[in-house]
């Protein structure tokens, strides 16, 4: 989203821009759609999750632990919920996870005063809630005036209390020897009528706090607020890799010696090198992020009530009560996700990231439960990839009608990766990121491998294309709404040229595909959906085009109405893990444009180095082209061990009215109506360009105790893997030579010559059974 030096209050005045997916529209759209009462263009905000906490076995051995402050994160033991905005207590630890990326400070004045209007009219008639937040993310995403310092960006804070002390871990996104956060940590309960002024050159005023204390680097500093008394304790930070961690280790006696509960609050600004105090914000108090924000709103960047409160030049809002006895007796809680929308952090790997902004190794991704989803069985997922500039939350949560329709109506867990930089088109860095999400969600939430769709908006499009096509087997269906199939330059500011991923369209032969494409499109031209469906088509697969004639880049988000496409969605929904018949393409020049981010303005991964391979799908894997810098390899395989019906293409087409916005749509469908065929111990493959192959008999259904034919066709010499515990001895024969193989962990290697022929596998020792 492009940013424009303006006040939320002078937007909502003269407000002729809204924001949608990211992007601009005019006004007079949402009038138009907004002259029908029964227009969904008025809706709620999705509301936040909360995480059920539940106690487990205690370890009172981990809660006498004494966490020395020497810059170690070895002794620091617990384990984080991994939601933001939660905290667990842990191995003798309170652990508190903090939104990511957050660090924008205090509100302006005007946009509080017009944030606090809207927020009277919303709790009168929650509807509201769009055309509160819709000037916001002209302006920009977050609500506090910025600018974001991510070293002062508050990743986790942890409490310790062993003996005599407390022990303190504050870790941020960035810490560099220039980037220095300043820690400012408030203990106390008072409840005083008047304000104490905190010290340190913070700029906050506290009726809560009698004690305040600033760690560094260079020192930690604990000032009584009643008196002016100044005591100093030891500190230690460690800047190294992405440690970036803060420790104290802090005398009781230096807080008032708690014994039961330790009242607490956090902050960070950045450290003024010269003076050894906080560093001043252009807008509001020194500080720029608050932690302990349990109760935070579903925002794109979580931080409404922090602006709010740092614009009041004050944290008292934000203290937690650390009970201590649970510290002592080392209590252990386990996290599960309650309804609503969630922020998660995961853990990347140091490859595809740096220490520059929000390109670390931590990063965010949205997950949202429905209310009637039962988290204790496996559930329905879908990956959401949002648009353009847009963070992992700001379509979920301006677009609530597109959560809702993926998620309640479907019953289905929501996963809104953020992905890398900006125009990242969901290539290189972006899409490891987008994987990894997938895999951390399902490690919070134990989700149906069969039942994973996925859906993306703009340029998430475009990404709902290319990772349907990169791992075909992931996902049981594909949506792109007003999304590119690539070819061009998608935004001349950028000079970005992205790959085309009809290149690799045969590749979705098992993923029913979607498209949403606006007639009056500028953005993306509605070409892009027309050929799309053309491609699809020719190779006789799913697919289905909707064609909103009036409509622009953004009318879909404005409208939010979802309905002929979740009956899609709904139709195809489950994967079919043992297809009879394989498509598929490995192009080695698409591959290594998607890794090195060629489209897009992703510069993460080290230049030249291939780290991305897309080989595979279902049985069909390891797919190698015989040049493995620019050559191409596809592979046409049949398995008959496997029962399927013959499917006939039958054209469709139909006409409709989504949210007041008429319709026309064509596609593609498949009629299963005949018999089952009968089945085979046989297989047909028919390989261009590759020099190497693997077949998982188990996938394919063939039994290795039995016979086995196949027939194959290759331009290239080939090494054919067939993958199984072969246990007993085998005969091989290709057009009637014997073949000589060996085996590989149980796997049967053989060497086909380039032709065309018949490979037969005999028994010669029968022992051992499958």
């Amino acid at each position: 989203m492009r940013r424009l030096p303006r006040s939320r209050a002078a937007i909502a005045a003269t407000c002729t821009l809204t924001v949608i997916a990211g992007l601009p529209v005019s006004a007079s759209a949402v009038a138009t759609h907004s002259a029908s009462a029964t227009t969904p263009v008025l809706d709620r905000e999705l509301p936040a999750g909360h995480i059920d906490v539940h106690d487990l076995a205690s370890s009172p051995r981990d809660g006498r632990l004494a966490r020395s402050a020497n810059g170690s994160l070895k002794q620091w033991i617990g384990h984080p919920s991994g939601y933001a905005g939660s905290h667990v207590y842990s191995r003798g630890e309170y652990v508190y996870t903090d939104y990511l990326y957050d660090a924008y400070g205090a509100a302006g004045p005007s946009d509080a005063a017009r944030d606090a209007a809207l927020d009277d009219l919303a709790s009168q008639n929650p509807d509201l809630y769009r055309a509160q937040d819709l000037p916001l993310m002209f302006v920009s995403q977050a609500y506090g005036a910025g600018p974001e310092d991510y070293a002062a960006d508050i990743d986790q804070v942890r409490v310790a209390a062993p003996g005599n002390r407390v022990d303190l871990l504050v870790r941020t996104s960035v810490m560099t020897r220039k980037k220095q956060p300043a820690i400012l940590v408030l203990v106390g309960s008072s409840k005083r009528s008047d304000a104490l002024t905190v010290p340190f050159n913070s700029g906050l005023r506290t009726r809560r706090a009698s004690y305040a204390l600033l760690l560094t680097a260079r020192r930690g500093e604990v000032v009584d607020l009643a008196n002016g008394t100044k005591h100093s304790f030891r500190t230690a930070a460690n800047p190294k890799g992405y440690v970036n961690a803060i420790e104290a280790s802090i005398p009781r006696s230096l807080i008032g010696s708690p014994s039961n509960h330790l009242s607490i609050a956090v902050a960070a600004g950045r450290l003024d090198n010269t003076t050894g105090l906080m560093a001043a914000r252009k807008t509001g108090p020194a500080v720029a992020n608050v932690a302990f924000r349990e109760d935070e709103l579903a925002r794109p960047f979580f931080d409404k009530l922090q602006a709010a409160a740092l614009e009041q030049d004050t944290i008292d809002p934000f203290f937690t009560n650390v009970r201590l006895a649970r510290l002592r007796r080392g209590v252990n809680q386990t996290a599960t996700p309650g309804p609503g929308y969630f922020e998660r952090v995961m853990s990347t790997s140091r490859s595809i990231s740096k220490e520059t902004e929000d390109n670390g190794i931590l990063q965010p991704y949205g997950l949202y439960v429905p209310s009637d989803v039962n988290i204790r069985r496996p559930v329905a997922s879908t990956l959401y990839l949002h648009g353009s500039n847009d963070g992992a939350n700001l379509e979920p949560v301006i677009i609530p009608g597109l959560m809702r329709a993926l998620g309640d109506q479907r019953h289905t867990v929501v996963i809104a990766p953020k992905g890398r930089t900006g125009f990242g088109m969901w290539e290189g860095a972006g899409l490891r990121d987008a994987i990894e999400a997938q895999h951390g969600a399902s490690r919070a939430v134990a989700m149906n491998p069969r039942r994973r769709t996925l859906v993306g908006y703009s340029m998430g499009g475009y990404g709902a294309f290319l990772l349907a096509c990169l791992f075909p087997d992931r996902f049981a269906a594909t949506w792109s709404i007003e999304g590119l199939i690539g070819g061009f330059d998608p935004a001349p500011a950028t000079q970005l040229i992205v790959p085309d991923v009809r290149q690799v369209f045969a590749n979705l032969r098992s993923v029913p595909t979607l498209i949403r494409q606006g007639g009056s499109d500028f953005n993306v031209d509605a070409v892009n959906g027309l050929d799309a469906e053309k491609a699809l088509h020719a190779l006789r697969y799913r697919s289905r085009l909707l064609i909103f004639p009036a409509d622009t880049h953004y009318t879909p988000g404005i409208v939010d109405s979802w309905a002929p496409e979740v009956r899609y969605l709904q139709a195809h929904s489950t994967i079919d893990e043992q297809p009879r018949r394989i498509a598929f393409v490995r192009s080695m020049p698409f591959e290594r444009a998607v890794d090195r981010a060629a489209g897009s303005d992703q510069t993460i991964f080290p230049r030249h180095k291939h780290q991305m391979h897309f080989n595979h799908d279902f049985w069909v894997q390891d797919l190698v082209p015989a040049n493995p810098t620019s050559g191409t390899a596809t592979v046409d395989a049949t398995t008959f061990a496997v029962a399927a019906r013959r499917h006939q293409l039958v054209a469709t087409s139909g006409h409709g009215i989504s949210g007041d916005d008429p319709y026309t749509w064509t596609g593609d469908g498949w009629d299963t109506s005949a018999p089952p065929t009968r089945t085979s111990n046989r297989f047909r493959v028919a390989l261009s360009g590759a020099k190497a192959l693997t077949l998982n008999l188990r996938g394919m259904r063939i039994r290795r105790t039995r016979p086995v034919v196949g027939v194959i066709r290759t331009t290239h010499p080939l090494r054919l893997v067939l993958r199984g515990r072969w246990k007993s001895k085998v005969a091989v024969t290709y057009r009637r030579h014997r073949l000589r193989t060996r085996r590989d962990d149980g796997a049967l290697v053989i060497h086909v010559p380039a032709s065309h022929g018949v490979l037969r596998i005999a028994h010669t020792d029968m022992g051992g059974r499958e």
